[in-house]
């Protein structure tokens, strides 16, 4: 795959989450899936505050739950 396109396309996407995120700042997908960008960008900080904001707005959103835990257990790896 072209890393460049790959890039780009992840650019476009992170671009469109935080626009919908400034028009709808309660809508958790959008927040969820700017945690899925991050993560992808390797910002483990910034993915999982964005999977806990999806989790405040819909505790019951349990794939944000499910990366949280598992950013949790990297992170907590020796």
């Amino acid at each position: 795959m072209d890393q460049t396109n790959s890039s780009s396309g992840s650019n476009r996407r992170d671009h469109v989450n935080r626009a919908a995120l400034r028009l709808r700042p309660d809508y958790p997908e959008a927040h969820y899936n700017l945690g899925n960008a991050l993560l992808r960008a390797r910002d483990l900080g910034g993915a999982r505050a964005e999977f806990g904001e999806t989790l405040r707005l819909k505790p019951e959103f349990a794939p944000a739950r499910q990366m949280i835990d598992q950013i949790d257990r990297f992170l907590a790896r020796p």
